[in-house]
Protein backbone atom coordinates (compact mmCIF):
# COMPACT_ATOMS: atom_id res chain seq x y z
CA UNK A 1 0.00 0.00 0.00
CA UNK A 2 1.34 3.09 -0.94
CA UNK A 3 0.81 6.82 1.29
CA UNK A 4 1.69 9.62 -0.46
CA UNK A 5 2.55 12.97 2.03
CA UNK A 6 2.57 16.66 1.25
CA UNK A 7 2.71 19.24 3.68
CA UNK A 8 -0.36 22.13 4.56
CA UNK A 9 0.91 24.64 2.08
CA UNK A 10 1.66 22.43 -0.54
CA UNK A 11 -1.98 21.45 -0.43
CA UNK A 12 -3.20 25.16 0.44
CA UNK A 13 -1.45 25.95 -3.20
CA UNK A 14 -2.65 22.96 -4.95
CA UNK A 15 -6.04 23.66 -3.54
CA UNK A 16 -6.05 27.34 -4.66
CA UNK A 17 -4.45 26.69 -7.77
CA UNK A 18 -6.87 23.78 -9.31
CA UNK A 19 -10.54 22.48 -8.58
CA UNK A 20 -11.13 19.74 -6.69
CA UNK A 21 -12.28 17.85 -9.01
CA UNK A 22 -9.25 17.69 -11.15
CA UNK A 23 -7.10 17.72 -8.09
CA UNK A 24 -8.64 14.70 -6.87
CA UNK A 25 -7.86 12.78 -9.56
CA UNK A 26 -4.24 13.50 -9.41
CA UNK A 27 -4.05 12.62 -5.81
CA UNK A 28 -6.15 9.47 -6.64
CA UNK A 29 -8.88 10.34 -3.83
CA UNK A 30 -12.72 10.68 -4.21
CA UNK A 31 -13.68 14.54 -3.87
CA UNK A 32 -14.94 14.28 -0.50
CA UNK A 33 -12.11 12.62 0.66
CA UNK A 34 -9.87 15.31 -0.34
CA UNK A 35 -12.71 17.99 1.37
CA UNK A 36 -12.36 15.89 4.18
CA UNK A 37 -8.67 16.31 4.64
CA UNK A 38 -8.89 19.95 4.27
CA UNK A 39 -11.12 20.04 6.37
CA UNK A 40 -9.28 18.04 9.07
CA UNK A 41 -6.01 20.24 8.32
CA UNK A 42 -8.13 23.53 8.31
CA UNK A 43 -6.91 24.31 4.88
CA UNK A 44 -9.76 26.97 3.45
CA UNK A 45 -11.09 25.54 0.06
CA UNK A 46 -12.73 27.92 -2.62
CA UNK A 47 -16.02 29.33 -2.69
CA UNK A 48 -18.88 27.84 -4.82
CA UNK A 49 -18.33 29.41 -8.13
CA UNK A 50 -15.10 30.41 -7.50
CA UNK A 51 -13.30 28.84 -10.88
CA UNK A 52 -16.31 30.59 -12.96
CA UNK A 53 -15.38 34.26 -11.74
CA UNK A 54 -11.89 33.95 -12.37
CA UNK A 55 -12.39 32.34 -16.46
CA UNK A 56 -14.99 35.46 -16.90
CA UNK A 57 -11.96 37.49 -15.20
CA UNK A 58 -14.85 38.54 -12.02
CA UNK A 59 -12.76 39.42 -8.67
CA UNK A 60 -12.64 36.45 -6.04
CA UNK A 61 -11.96 36.26 -2.62
CA UNK A 62 -8.84 34.04 -1.76
CA UNK A 63 -9.00 33.05 2.18
CA UNK A 64 -5.50 32.64 3.66
CA UNK A 65 -4.12 29.83 5.39
CA UNK A 66 -4.34 29.79 9.00
CA UNK A 67 -1.22 29.77 10.55
CA UNK A 68 -2.71 29.34 14.23
CA UNK A 69 -3.48 25.97 13.63
CA UNK A 70 -1.77 23.75 16.03
CA UNK A 71 -1.47 19.75 14.45
CA UNK A 72 1.26 18.11 12.43
CA UNK A 73 1.90 20.12 9.02
CA UNK A 74 2.80 16.91 7.21
CA UNK A 75 -0.69 15.25 5.64
CA UNK A 76 -0.21 11.38 4.74
CA UNK A 77 -2.62 9.66 2.80
CA UNK A 78 -3.20 6.44 1.07
CA UNK A 79 -4.88 6.87 -2.49
CA UNK A 80 -7.84 4.82 -3.72
CA UNK A 81 -7.52 1.30 -5.33
CA UNK A 82 -8.14 1.43 -8.74
CA UNK A 83 -10.99 -0.54 -9.72
CA UNK A 84 -10.81 -3.42 -11.90
CA UNK A 85 -12.57 -1.99 -15.01
CA UNK A 86 -10.02 1.45 -14.28
CA UNK A 87 -6.89 -1.24 -14.90
CA UNK A 88 -7.94 -3.41 -17.84
CA UNK A 89 -8.69 -0.28 -19.52
CA UNK A 90 -4.84 0.75 -19.84
CA UNK A 91 -4.51 -3.17 -21.53
CA UNK A 92 -5.04 -4.08 -24.95
CA UNK A 93 -6.40 -7.20 -25.45
CA UNK A 94 -4.28 -9.89 -26.74
CA UNK A 95 -5.63 -11.76 -29.68
CA UNK A 96 -5.37 -15.63 -29.38
CA UNK A 97 -6.14 -18.18 -31.80
CA UNK A 98 -8.01 -21.41 -29.75
CA UNK A 99 -8.34 -24.77 -32.27
CA UNK A 100 -11.62 -25.90 -32.50
CA UNK A 101 -9.71 -29.68 -32.06
CA UNK A 102 -7.42 -29.85 -28.93
CA UNK A 103 -4.69 -31.77 -29.74
CA UNK A 104 -3.58 -33.10 -26.45
CA UNK A 105 -6.22 -32.82 -23.87
CA UNK A 106 -6.76 -33.75 -20.11
CA UNK A 107 -7.92 -37.10 -19.24
CA UNK A 108 -11.02 -35.24 -17.37
CA UNK A 109 -11.43 -33.37 -20.73
CA UNK A 110 -12.24 -36.47 -22.74
CA UNK A 111 -14.30 -37.97 -20.04
CA UNK A 112 -16.60 -35.37 -19.90
CA UNK A 113 -16.96 -35.25 -23.66
CA UNK A 114 -17.85 -39.03 -23.50
CA UNK A 115 -20.34 -38.51 -21.11
CA UNK A 116 -21.78 -34.78 -22.90
CA UNK A 117 -22.25 -37.58 -26.31
CA UNK A 118 -24.94 -39.26 -23.75
CA UNK A 119 -27.22 -36.85 -24.47
CA UNK A 120 -29.64 -35.58 -27.42
CA UNK A 121 -30.35 -32.21 -27.81
CA UNK A 122 -33.77 -30.95 -28.44
CA UNK A 123 -35.03 -28.01 -30.59
CA UNK A 124 -35.27 -25.89 -27.18
CA UNK A 125 -31.83 -26.85 -26.55
CA UNK A 126 -32.91 -29.61 -23.71
CA UNK A 127 -30.43 -32.02 -22.94
CA UNK A 128 -32.26 -35.15 -22.51
CA UNK A 129 -30.32 -38.79 -21.79
CA UNK A 130 -31.71 -41.77 -23.05
CA UNK A 131 -32.97 -44.45 -21.20
CA UNK A 132 -30.32 -46.91 -22.34
CA UNK A 133 -27.91 -44.91 -19.84
CA UNK A 134 -27.97 -46.33 -16.55
CA UNK A 135 -29.92 -43.79 -13.77
CA UNK A 136 -28.48 -45.29 -10.52
CA UNK A 137 -32.05 -46.12 -9.30
CA UNK A 138 -33.91 -49.57 -10.87
CA UNK A 139 -37.27 -47.74 -10.50
CA UNK A 140 -36.20 -44.64 -12.19
CA UNK A 141 -38.21 -45.89 -15.81
CA UNK A 142 -38.94 -42.29 -17.51
CA UNK A 143 -36.03 -40.42 -19.27
CA UNK A 144 -35.20 -37.06 -17.08
CA UNK A 145 -34.60 -33.68 -18.97
CA UNK A 146 -31.81 -31.50 -17.77
CA UNK A 147 -32.79 -27.50 -18.72
CA UNK A 148 -30.56 -24.91 -19.20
Amino acid sequence: MKINSLTRKELYDHVWSKPISTLSKEFDLSDLELRKICKEYQIPLPFQGHWSKLKHSKPVKIIPLNEDYKGSDMIQYVPKVKSTKELVKKFKPVQTDVPLKLTNPLPEILEAEAKLKEYKFSNWNRMTQSSEVEQGVEDYGRVFEINY
